[in-house]
């Protein structure tokens, strides 16, 4: 079937006008309102990735610290809190509070074997994406379900439905004054793993929480979800017990092989005792527990890691996350083996700006399948110049080595985004992104995305980051 055709279809009609709905009517109603700044939604969580934070980084810029958050949810895909804001879109607890379109040059430098030379492709997208969001908060707990849909016509061919979706379900129910149960479950589907726009580092300043996201890509489509039940018993105000059992189950299109699993699945489960020292200081010690099924490699293996936890709120604008421990694995060929485990993360808000660093290393996913522990470093800096204008830069490096293969990639980004109305927003990025791997699941190649849209987010773009 030709684009034409297929973008004439009912179901392809249908798909384009929602799309075109989410992002008109957002932009319509913000230019009809002032573009003068917003009041001051502040917004904090208790939450500083594993632990927790009971501050905020605009302390600084603020005579008084708005009330922290009891039932924190981040945003999909972003280290920001789900607050409903003056500026969304929708009816009770129902809203849009984000909707883009861009496009995006896709220029991959590779080897074909076939050929014996290095060659040269281009891929032309446009995306359409938004953010929806079922918030509804009770007297004990809250229900927050999140949507992301995404339309891309890759080279004049829409892709299938169900091809670019991202759902996130959080839950927190307080059992008992002393006792909460919470659900947490995070899934995609993407038919592409190419970068779209979102930073590869994101960072909370009003909480310390920061979020990695993947830098492998491959061709294949990729499955992801996640699910963790949280259990969290308060000893005293300060000290708490937390228990969450996970599951995980990850799959990628592509031929399965000995170093390139098609599929995994896991189970595990993560016990934290926390002790908050006093309001901006909090340490911990950890056990944790996972096992993996992989299809098409080794073993089944099996995780054992223990260690420390260490979170500070040096000042009201800079936090601290630390983790580090030891933990023991299957070993291929049989028996047992150990290896280092650390997460180390620090930012540093000022006025106008932030700094983020983060280094870990850690078998988590990493937008590929495998068994094997794996390096990766970031440096994130965000600033806004005058009332319109705002800067995003990044950069980083992933390395994951074995006897068999070594896995590498290095990315670097800069987004430049200007107020048109009070929230929308012209952006425009450049990402390099370069990766060694097993050409299956992390092809050696070198990427360059040229990108450009128009974005609207009922966070009003003179906030200060």
């Amino acid at each position: 079937m030709t684009a034409p055709a297929m973008l004439a279809t009912p179901r392809c009609k249908w798909a384009l006008t929602l799309f075109a709905a989410s992002l008109l009517i957002p932009a319509l109603c913000a230019a009809q309102q002032s573009s003068g700044p917003p009041p001051e939604q502040g917004s904090s969580a208790t939450q500083l990735n594993a632990g927790e934070s009971s501050s905020t980084s605009r302390a600084a810029v603020e005579t008084q610290a708005p009330a922290p958050d009891p039932y924190p949810v981040r945003t999909i895909g972003g280290a920001g809190l789900l607050t409903r804001r003056p500026g969304d879109i929708g009816f009770g607890p129902i809203y849009i509070y984000s909707a883009d379109a861009f496009q995006v040059v896709n220029y991959r430098s590779r080897f074909d074997s076939l050929l014996g030379q290095d060659v040269t492709d281009r891929f032309n997208s446009s995306v359409f994406r938004t953010n929806i969001a079922f918030d509804h908060r009770f007297r004990r707990g809250r229900l927050a379900l999140q949507y992301q849909p995404r339309l891309v016509i890759l080279n004049g061919n829409a892709q299938p439905d169900y091809t670019n979706q991202r759902i996130g379900l959080d839950t927190t129910l307080a059992l008992t004054p002393r006792l909460s149960l919470g659900i947490s479950q995070s899934a995609f589907i993407y038919g592409s793993r190419d970068q779209f726009g979102d930073l590869y580092i994101d960072s909370d300043p009003t909480s310390g929480h920061v979020l990695e996201n993947p830098i492998a890509s491959g061709t294949g489509r990729w499955v992801y979800t996640t699910t963790s039940v949280p259990l969290i018993y308060h000893f005293s105000a300060r000290t708490r017990l937390v228990a969450a059992p996970r599951f995980e189950y990850a799959h990628i299109s592509e031929e399965a092989t000995l170093l390139a699993p098609r599929r995994s699945r896991g189970v595990g489960s993560r016990f934290e005792f926390l002790h908050a020292l006093n309001a901006r200081r909090t340490i911990g010690v950890y056990q944790d527990l996972d096992w993996q099924d992989y299809t098409g490699v080794g073993p089944d293996t099996s995780y054992v890691s223990t260690g420390f936890e260490y979170m500070d709120e040096i000042r009201p604008t800079w936090f601290i996350y630390s983790m580090v421990g030891a933990a023991s694995f299957t070993r291929v060929g049989g028996g047992r083996d150990w290896t280092p485990e650390a997460r180390l993360s620090l930012i540093k808000a000022f006025k106008t700006s932030r700094l983020t660093l983060a280094f870990g290393r850690t078998h988590s996913s990493s937008g590929y399948i495998s068994s094997r522990y794996h390096n990766r470093y970031d440096l994130g800096y965000s600033v806004r110049i005058g009332p319109r204008v705002a800067i995003d830069l990044g950069g980083g490096y992933f390395r994951e080595k074995s006897t068999i293969e070594e896995l590498s990639g290095t990315y670097a980004s800069g987004r430049f985004r200007y107020q048109l109305f009070r929230q929308v927003n012209w952006f425009s990025m450049y990402t390099y992104r370069q990766q060694t791997g097993n050409s299956v699941q992390v092809p050696a190649e070198r990427r360059n995305y040229f990108i450009t849209g128009i974005q609207w987010t009922s966070t009003s773009a003179s906030d200060p980051y």
